[in-house]
């Protein structure tokens, strides 16, 4: 029976047969495969894409210098740092102290507020670098409306990347085939170029976790663009607090930090479902200190990041362990790509100790009401619609053969010559709602 060529990037989602044939290291299983089977791909047709995120409603400001404690319903002027949000007249303010005074003049970064209360009780002295809020505000009858505040929206920006990979090999070396029957049918495909499919799908994992927004030039001096990824947006915008791990003992140092944590993320406004993806050393001090804390995965669990019928069948095969505490809901995952020997776990990387909270629901956009991913990745169908060339079911990667050994042959040359095309990169709705760890003081 003659076999049939098949493509390596069709058998690469044929992962069920993948498995049997090929010895796969663990670090194939990256954040790339996750984001394909919970359905996290967008198809985009601009190499840049953007998003608008709402400021907060209300603004703290700060004290720039102290003022001596006001006398009982007396009025004051205060400075405010530079920067600070600027109160309208009328507007009501709050100090740490809980004392509230009625702003009854706003010049520049002075302003003047009165004690609401009249009576002999003092207010409280106005100390330099104290934040002070405007929660409210109250009018006479009749009167007329100050002007308004101007709310700001924050832009993000990301661009796709281009990414290829390569593979040649000579008409003995094509000899070095792995043959499989799928629904009754035979395939072949070559060893090698599995290698370096897998190689070239390797290096669109790491752009999308570990790449660096920018742009420079090649030796031909043509442009050449970068995608910011998951690690260095999330430490640009996301939340940050240290973990200590001296102490995994409950109620301990650790769990004072990750309650921490969480509490940063309520400020944030984050979610209540969220994807831990770890490295290997700190998701081991994560279960041990879950050991002593069984009742975090008996209840209250919610699978709803999952994007399948049966959330928890799903989360379970890609590899995540579920508790819950504190509010939320996180599905924890050692992620192998953190590591690697020789790449992100060589000798002084201290990405084994690096924990990611990606936010796991969906956001709602105020322009078109659409719940979208908060973490999906674009990418521009790359299909070139030629006899040589092959593409997966969402044409995000293509493969193109050449020479003679190709099953359409090109050139009477007895070689193979495999190139592999794609142009990813990710978004990031809502940084502010993510997270990482500044374990063993890597946060750069």
């Amino acid at each position: 029976m003659t076999s049939t060529y098949v493509s390596s990037i069709a058998f690469m989602q044929q992962r069920e047969i993948l498995n049997k044939v090929l010895d796969l290291y663990d670090e194939m299983d990256t954040i790339v495969d996750i984001m394909e089977l919970t359905g996290r791909y967008v198809q985009t047709s601009q190499e840049d894409f953007r998003y608008h995120v709402n400021t907060r409603l209300h603004k703290a400001a700060v004290i720039n210098g102290s003022e001596a404690e006001p006398a009982a319903g007396a009025s004051s002027t205060i400075t405010l740092t530079a920067g600070s949000v600027k109160p309208r007249v009328n507007d009501i303010m709050l100090t740490a102290g809980r004392y509230r005074s009625f702003v009854s003049a706003v010049a520049g970064n002075d302003i003047t507020v009165k004690p609401l209360s009249n009576s002999a009780i003092a207010h409280e002295a106005f100390v330099g670098g104290e934040a002070v809020t405007f929660f409210s505000n109250a009018y006479a009858e009749g009167t007329g409306v100050n002007p308004g505040y101007i709310y700001d929206t924050l832009q993000y920006v990301n661009n796709i990347q281009i990414i290829k990979g390569d593979f040649s090999v000579t008409d003995v070396q094509a000899k070095t085939k792995v043959e499989v029957e799928f629904e009754g049918k035979p395939y072949y495909f070559i060893k090698g170029q599995a290698d370096a499919f897998n190689r070239f799908k390797m290096d669109v994992a790491h752009a999308i976790l570990l790449g660096e927004k920018g742009e420079t030039t090649d030796a031909a001096g043509k442009t050449v663009r970068t995608t910011q990824g998951l690690e260095k947006a999330v430490r640009g915008s996301g939340v940050q607090l240290p973990l200590d791990t001296t102490d995994l003992t409950a109620g301990g140092p650790f769990e004072d930090d990750f309650e921490a944590f969480s509490r940063a993320l309520d400020q944030a406004r984050g979610p209540k479902e969220y994807w831990m993806w770890n490295g290997p050393s700190i998701n081991n001090k994560f279960d041990n200190w879950l050991t002593q804390k069984e009742g975090l995965k008996a209840g209250g669990i919610v699978y709803n990041s999952f994007n399948g019928i049966d959330g928890k069948s799903r989360a379970v095969s890609l590899g995540f362990d579920s508790f819950h505490i504190y509010g939320r809901t996180y599905h924890k995952k050692p992620l192998a790509m953190f590591d690697n020997p020789e790449l992100t776990a060589a000798s002084g990387f201290t990405y084994p100790d690096t924990m990611l909270l990606i936010p796991a629901t969906k956001v709602k956009c105020n322009h078109d009401g659409e719940m979208k991913d908060r973490f999906r990745i674009r990418y521009i169908e790359t299909a070139p619609g030629t006899a040589v060339a092959m593409a997966d079911s969402q044409n995000k990667y293509y493969e193109v053969l050449t020479g003679g050994l190709a099953p359409i042959a090109t050139s009477k040359e007895m070689r193979l010559d495999v190139t592999y095309n794609t142009w990813q990169g990710p978004e990031f709705l809502g940084l502010e709602h993510f997270g990482i760890n500044t374990f063993s003081g890597s946060n750069s």
